[in-house]
C-alpha cells in the first residue's frame, strides 16, 4: 500500500493547514468589518521610506500572496509571486528571505512533481542556513531534501538526509521536529518494503506523539502503522490501528485525517475481500476531500475505488473513477498522480483483454515516471508492460521490460516489487514451457514474499510453485505447495472468499490426490 506520504515540513504546506487557514481569512476578514463599523481611527502621517523598505515590503507582499494562492491550490500561481519575492531579496542581500523563498519555490516543485527543481532549490536553502548558522533551518532543509530523495526512489540518499535532520533536531531538544523525522525515515523503509524496520521507527515517532500530547501528529502516526499492517498482510492489526486514528480525527474535527483514515480502511477492507465495506469507507473519505475542496485526498480515493470496482470486475466503473482521478490531477499539475492514473487505466483494459489500449496508457505512465525521475514508479510501470506483453503471447518482449524492472528493483532496494518481478518472470517461463526457470524465479519471490512477511505474496507463490511441480507430474510435491498456499488463504481472507476458493481448490486438489494415488 502506497499512500504513505512524507511530511514536507516546508509546508506552510499541509492541506490540512490549508482548510484551517481558508476559515481563518474568513474569521480575520469578519472581525476586520466589525471593527471598521465600531469607530473610524483619526488619519496618521506615514513616516518616509526608503527604497530598500519599499521594495521589501514589496518582496513581503509577494510572499505572503505567493501563500494564499497556495493555500487554494494555485501552486503556479504562488510559484509566479514566490519567484520576484526570491529575486528581490537577493537583490537587497537578505540571506534570510531567500533562504526562506527557496524553502517554498523547493514545495512547489515537489507538489507539481519536478523533483530535480525541489532538490536544486532545498540544497539551496541548506546552504544559506548554514552560513547563517540556523540549525533549526538546517535541519528542517535536511529533512525536505530527504523527502525528495525519496520521491526519486533514491533511498540510501534519503535516509542519509533524514539521519542528519534527526541528530540535529535532538541536539536542539526539538521534538516535534524528531517526531516528524522518525516518521519520515519510517516511510522510507516502508518503501524498501523493510515493514519490522518501519514499525520500529513509526512506533518511536508515535511515542514521541503522545509524550508532547499531539493528537493531531498521533493520529498521522497511527495512519502510518496501519499502512504497515496492512502491507504485512496483518488486517485485522491494521484495521484495529485505522479505526483508533479515525477516532482521533473525528475528536479533533480534523477532517483531512478523518478522510485519510477512511481510505486506509477502504484499502484494508479491499485486500480482506470485503469489497462492499471497501466501498462504503472509500466513498465517505471521497465526500469529505470534496467537501474541504482536497483534490490530493479526492484524487487517491478516486483511485481506490477505482481499484475496487476493477476486484469486483466492474471495468467499466473501474475506468470512471481512474479518468475522475486523471483529470484531479492534471488540474493540480501532480505528475506522480497522474502516471498513477494513467497506469490504472492501463491495467483495467489489460483486465478486459484490450492489449493495445492497455500498452498505450502504461507507456504514457512510464514516460512521466521516467521525467519525473521516479524511479520506483519506473519499475512498476516497466513490470505491468511486461505483463500485458506475456498476456499477448509476446514473451521475448516480456522478458525484456520484467528484467529491466527487475534491475531497477534491485538497484533501488526495492525488495517487494522485486518479490512481484521475479514472480512475473517465473509466469513467462511456465508459459514457455520451461518449468526449471519458472521454478527458480518463482522460488526467488518466495523467500522474498517470507523474508517481509507478505502472506498474501507468500500464498501467490506457493500457488505458482505447486502448479510448476503438476506440469512436470509430481502430484505429491505439486499438493504440499497448494495445501499450504490454501492455508494462507483461509487465514487472510473473508469467509465469501475462503468458501469460494476452499471449493474450487479442493475440487482440483481431489483430482490431484488420484494422479497422486496413481504415481504411487
Amino acid at each position: 500500500m502506497r499512500i504513505i506520504l512524507p511530511f514536507l515540513e516546508a509546508e506552510t504546506t499541509s492541506e490540512r493547514q490549508k482548510v484551517m487557514k481558508k476559515q481563518r481569512r474568513v474569521f480575520v476578514a469578519l472581525l476586520g468589518l466589525l471593527l471598521a463599523l465600531a469607530w473610524t481611527p483619526l488619519p496618521v502621517s506615514a513616516a518616509p521610506t526608503t527604497q530598500g523598505e519599499d521594495r521589501q515590503a514589496q518582496a513581503e507582499a509577494l510572499f505572503s500572496e505567493g501563500v494564499d494562492l497556495y493555500y487554494a491550490g494555485e501552486y503556479q500561481a504562488a510559484l509566479e509571486k514566490w519567484q520576484p519575492a526570491l529575486e528581490i531579496y537577493r537583490e537587497l542581500g537578505d540571506r534570510a528571505g531567500e533562504g526562506k523563498a527557496l524553502n517554498v519555490i523547493g514545495v512547489v516543485y515537489e507538489k507539481l512533481g519536478q523533483y530535480r527543481e525541489a532538490l536544486e532549490v532545498f540544497e539551496e536553502s541548506l546552504a544559506i542556513k548554514r552560513e547563517l548558522a540556523d540549525r533549526a533551518g538546517e535541519g528542517l532543509a535536511l529533512n525536505n531534501i530527504g523527502v525528495v530523495y525519496g520521491k526519486l526512489g533514491q533511498y540510501q540518499e534519503a535516509l542519509k538526509h533524514y539521519e542528519e535532520a534527526l541528530v540535529i533536531r535532538r541536539e536542539l531538544g526539538d521534538q516535534k521536529g524528531e517526531g516528524n523525522t522518525l516518521n519520515a525515515i519510517g516511510l522510507v523503509y516502508n518503501n524498501l518494503a523493510q515493514y519490522r524496520e518501519a514499525l520500529d521507527y513509526f512506533e518511536e515517532a508515535l511515542t514521541v506523539k503522545r509524550e508532547l500530547g499531539d493528537r493531531e501528529g498521533e493520529g498521522d502516526t497511527l495512519d502510518n502503522i496501519g499502512g504497515i499492517y496492512s502491507s504485512l498482510g496483518q488486517y485485522r492489526e491494521a484495521l484495529k490501528v485505522y479505526q483508533e486514528a479515525l477516532a482521533i480525527r473525528r475528536e479533533l474535527g480534523d477532517q483531512m485525517g478523518e478522510g485519510s483514515s477512511l481510505n486506509g480502511l477502504g484499502w484494508v477492507y479491499k485486500n480482506l475481500g470485503q469489497y462492499q465495506e471497501a466501498l462504503k469507507y472509500l466513498e465517505e473519505a471521497l465526500a469529505i476531500f470534496r467537501e474541504i475542496g482536497s483534490q490530493r485526498g479526492e484524487g487517491i480515493a478516486l483511485t481506490y475505488l477505482g481499484d475496487v470496482y476493477e476486484r469486483l470486475g466492474q471495468y467499466q466503473e473501474a475506468l470512471k473513477f481512474y479518468e475522475d482521478a486523471l483529470v484531479v490531477s492534471r488540474e493540480r499539475g501532480d505528475r506522480l498522480r497522474e502516471g498513477d492514473s494513467l497506469n490504472g487505466i492501463g491495467w483495467v483494459y489489460k483486465n478486459l483483454g484490450q492489449y493495445q489500449e492497455a500498452l498505450k496508457y502504461l507507456e504514457e505512465a512510464l514516460a512521466i515516471r521516467r521525467e519525473i525521475g521516479g524511479r520506483w514508479e519506473e519499475g512498476g510501470s516497466l513490470n505491468d508492460i511486461g505483463v500485458v506483453y506475456k498476456n499477448l503471447g509476446r514473451y521475448q518482449e516480456a522478458l525484456k521490460y520484467l528484467e529491466e524492472a527487475l534491475a531497477i528493483r534491485r538497484e533501488i532496494g526495492d525488495r517487494a516489487g522485486e518479490g512481484t518481478t521475479l514472480n512475473n518472470i517465473g509466469a513467462v517461463y511456465y508459459h514457455l514451457g520451461q518449468y526449471q526457470e519458472a521454478q527458480e524465479y518463482y522460488e526467488g519471490s518466495l523467500t522474498i514474499k517470507r523474508e517481509f512477511g507478505d502472506r498474501v505474496g507468500e500464498g501467490l507463490a506457493l500457488d505458482n510453485i505447486g502448479w510448476v511441480y503438476e506440469r512436470q507430474g509430481q502430484y505429491q510435491k505439486a499438493l504440499e505447495y497448494l495445501e499450504e498456499a490454501l492455508a494462507i488463504r483461509i487465514r487472510l481472507y473473508s469467509l465469501l472468499y475462503m468458501i469460494s476458493s476452499t471449493c474450487a481448490v479442493f475440487r482440483y486438489l481431489s483430482n490431484l490426490i488420484s494422479k497422486s494415488s496413481a504415481q504411487t
